[in-house]
């Protein structure tokens, strides 16, 4: 029998791995898998609430089985404390409150296939939750929870941007706020943290999950641009500034974290909005100084990583 042959890996290999990422590809059958439970848990119908049925009484077997297993007997404090234990109230939503719970729980279920049912569900308990005379507080919250959602799910980015546009175009109170939202993104990719994982997981967590949030804002504005709802020298406005940085902090220590951070982004605004600005008179600028990017060396900036530059050259390559 011969023998496997043996394949090593030394710690440039990993450190290599680390810095310049890899992509992993799912076969067409694990997706429609996945694809498939998304559908179902996504559903108007769905029953989120699991029910679990009464068990039937066990015979005296079980039950002198159970005698012969008894635990340890209870101290005098832990039975008074069992006596004071108070059950914890849950509150329920009433009138406008139930209202606006029901527009939040139906805005993060809508999928390709619910989208119609849910679009007209959810304008129903808003005209209700006008009718009832909401104060300006309430409405006030209600649109920053339909911007959070509809911005920060990435996976329906597209439809979100519809029923964005849709509900501003119906409502006076939704949509005011997109300018500061606007802002809020840029004060958010000016200032992107990097933390070392074996210095503090909790806050390396905490940063991707930022980080996500950021995308999915940046591919909502995308979005909403290509249906008129932002305007298309603000996107070009967002990525000549995004080229800045990065140019910038390539030459400053340890911000090579911040630089892939806003090379993804980068990605996502010439990528996924190329047509949208594409006709814009900036546009050849914006490619030439990708095409720059994409042919440094990593080696010879302080926080230019590979990575940096591979995704460079992906956005050139979907520019082709």
């Amino acid at each position: 029998m011969a023998a496997l042959l043996e394949k090593r890996y030394d710690l440039n290999y990993f450190k290599a791995r680390i810095m310049d990422g890899f992509i992993c590809y799912l076969d067409k059958s694990t997706i429609d898998i996945v694809q498939k439970l998304a559908d179902q848990v996504g559903a108007p119908e769905y029953i989120r609430t699991p029910q679990f049925p009464k068990r039937e009484k066990g015979d005296r077997k079980d039950r002198n089985r159970r005698r012969k297993n008894k635990g340890p007997e209870l101290s005098n404090e832990a039975w008074e404390a069992i006596r004071n234990f108070e059950v914890t109230q849950i509150k329920k939503s009433e009138g406008i409150n139930k209202s606006i719970d029901f527009v939040r729980k139906s805005l993060n279920k809508i999928t390709d296939k619910t989208y119609a049912v849910l679009r007209n569900q959810i304008f129903e308990q808003i005209d209700n939750i006008i009718e009832e005379k909401a104060s300006e507080e309430d409405l006030n919250k209600l649109n920053i929870s339909i911007f959070d959602i509809s911005s920060k799910t990435g996976f329906y980015s597209k439809l979100y941007a519809t029923i964005y546009s849709e509900l501003v175009n119906k409502y006076d109170f939704v949509g005011g706020n997109i300018n500061t939202e606007i802002d809020k993104f840029k004060e958010s990719y000016c200032n992107i943290k990097y933390t070392n994982p074996d210095v503090d997981y909790s806050q390396f967590c905490e940063n991707n999950k930022i980080n996500a949030e950021r995308k999915s804002v940046a591919l909502f504005f995308v979005n909403l641009c290509e249906i008129g709802m932002i305007k298309k020298d603000t996107i070009v406005d967002i990525v000549n500034e995004i080229q800045r940085l990065i140019i910038n902090k390539i030459e400053i220590e340890d911000e090579a974290g911040s630089v892939d951070e806003l090379s993804e982004l980068l990605f996502i605004f010439v990528v996924d909005g190329k047509n949208v600005i594409n006709d814009q008179e900036e546009w050849e600028t914006i490619k030439r100084n990708i095409v720059i990017v994409s042919k440094m060396q990593a080696k010879k900036y302080p926080s230019l990583s590979n990575k940096c530059v591979f995704k460079h050259m992906d956005i050139l390559d979907e520019l082709e």
